[in-house]
């Protein structure tokens, strides 16, 4: 019994420095966690901030991000509640079924080359979705951009970008780039004008085609059924965050962004932005149930409430999966780099301007069309400098070459539209460049005329003005 005594005494008394180290290696990965929380907390949430303020401070959040994100959001509370299926449906319905049949119907029932279908329907969308995505400061990323660059460009310049301003002039245009380019894309693919050819014989559609089409849609149609709680909701609010684009500062009476610019007494009168009322849109979207069951918890009993979420008109989690992030952060950095070229820190603004002073000798309508090219073909172009030097008002070049950086029809990683068609559909690279190449030709031609005749009507400053006294060109 003593033995056994002794035995278990000799055994403690062995592993007690051993446990006494498991204990020491314990307490040192405690302290180590905690210093970390500490220092994570205190050093870099409290102090990194004050030690980049002062690269930070003069590039605060640009207003062009922020619509960016709530127009993507808007977006995305259409496809969530699938009211862009019941528009397009709807519109199918109401235009006719022939249009939509000329190349799917030949495509399923008869022997036609793929490559040819693939290429008329595929381009024909990218084209469309290119060319109404200017028709509104909102649908098109390029069209913030270059608002966003004017503005901080010239930022005591009158609000000539306002978004009724510009869907004033851009709605016109818009709907004019799409009657030429369908008007293209028909005599290319479809053989309108000739009659006799190849392709006209193998796009003519007969009346079976005809109602093949019309089965698909209504059938889609039925499967839809009546419209939901959620798609209203969707329209009221959607349509509500239009009414407050236009009505913030209209120019034609006092706008809502107006009356609390003077309630207040802010000497900024753009002080309040279109970014507001997006973000408020937005925010109900989020708050907002999207079913009528909701309403029912009011009176329910406890045992009935739901157990599950109920889902608002935009799902956050849904959107923050596909929320392009990191098409925010190019935007800024391209702020950026466009404030770095200023006078105050490199001045390549002013030495790109010297050089473009030479064009100054052309008249303005060859400068546009020069700059139309440039842009749809190469990339964006200096507009701004390029007009300062010019004596010009740069709102023309700056709108020539904003809406033209949208139209790349040709090359595959000209948008990433261009290549998700190329890849889906198979079309080899020369193909496709063959397939922009008139409507390209026709957007340089359309977009000329329109911005030359038509811009100065809704922007009189543009010619009524000399560019020596102007505000901007300081």
């Amino acid at each position: 019994m003593a033995e056994t005594q002794e035995s278990v005494s000799d055994t403690k008394i062995a592993n007690q420095p051993e446990d006494l180290n498991q204990d020491e290696k314990v307490s040192r990965r405690r302290r180590f966690v905690l210093f970390l929380s500490a220092h994570w907390r205190g050093v870099v949430c409290l102090i990194t901030p004050l030690l980049f303020i002062a690269v930070l401070a003069p590039f605060p959040p640009e207003d062009t991000i922020i619509m960016f994100y709530g127009s993507m959001a808007l977006a995305y509370a259409v496809e969530q509640s699938g009211l862009h299926k019941r528009v397009a449906l709807g519109a199918i319905r109401l235009i006719g079924y022939s249009h939509y049949s000329n190349v799917t119907y030949n495509y399923v029932y008869f022997d036609v080359d793929h490559e040819y279908c693939c290429n008329y329907h595929d381009g024909a969308h990218n084209i469309c979705c290119a060319t109404s995505g200017i028709g509104t400061l909102v649908g098109s990323a390029t069209n913030l951009v270059f608002k966003g660059l004017y503005e901080r460009t010239y930022p005591s310049a009158p609000e000539y970008l306002s978004f009724p301003k510009y869907s004033a002039f851009s709605v016109p245009y818009m709907l004019i780039l799409e009657a030429g380019l369908y008007f293209t894309l028909i005599v290319k693919f479809l053989g309108f004008l000739r009659p006799k050819s190849e392709i006209a014989k193998r796009t003519k559609i007969p009346e079976l085609g005809k109602q093949a089409a019309k089965n698909v849609v209504e059938q889609s149609w039925k499967e839809l059924g009546n419209i939901t709680f959620w798609e209203i909701m969707v329209i009221i609010l959607f349509s509500s965050a239009m009414l407050l684009f236009f009505c913030r500062s209209p120019q034609i009476f006092q706008g809502w962004g107006d009356a609390i610019s003077e309630y207040f007494n802010l000497n900024n009168y753009k002080y309040v932005r279109d970014s507001a009322a997006a973000l408020l849109v937005v925010f109900l979207m989020l708050l907002l149930p999207s079913t009528l069951e909701f309403f029912k918890n009011f009176t329910a009993k406890i045992d009935d409430l739901p157990k599950n979420r109920i889902t608002s008109v935009l799902s956050w989690t849904l959107m923050d999966d596909i929320m392009p992030y990191s098409f925010m952060f190019l935007l800024g950095g391209g702020f950026a780099l466009s404030e770095a070229a200023k006078k105050e820190y490199s001045d390549l603004n002013g030495q790109i301007g010297k050089l473009l002073k030479n064009l100054s000798i052309f008249p303005n309508h060859f400068i546009m069309l020069l700059i139309i090219i440039f842009t749809i073909f190469v990339t964006n172009f200096a507009s701004n400098v390029a007009a300062k030097e010019i004596n010009i008002h740069p709102l023309w070049y700056n709108i020539v070459s904003g809406v033209s950086a949208s139209f790349c029809f040709c090359i595959p990683v000209g948008t990433p539209g261009n290549l998700i068609i190329q890849s889906s559909a198979n079309i080899p690279t020369i193909t496709m460049i063959k397939t922009g190449f008139w409507p390209s030709v026709a957007t340089i031609l359309i977009t000329w005329f329109t911005m030359y005749y038509w811009a100065p009507v809704i922007w009189p400053d543009l010619i009524s003005a000399s560019p020596q006294d102007r505000y901007y060109m300081t």
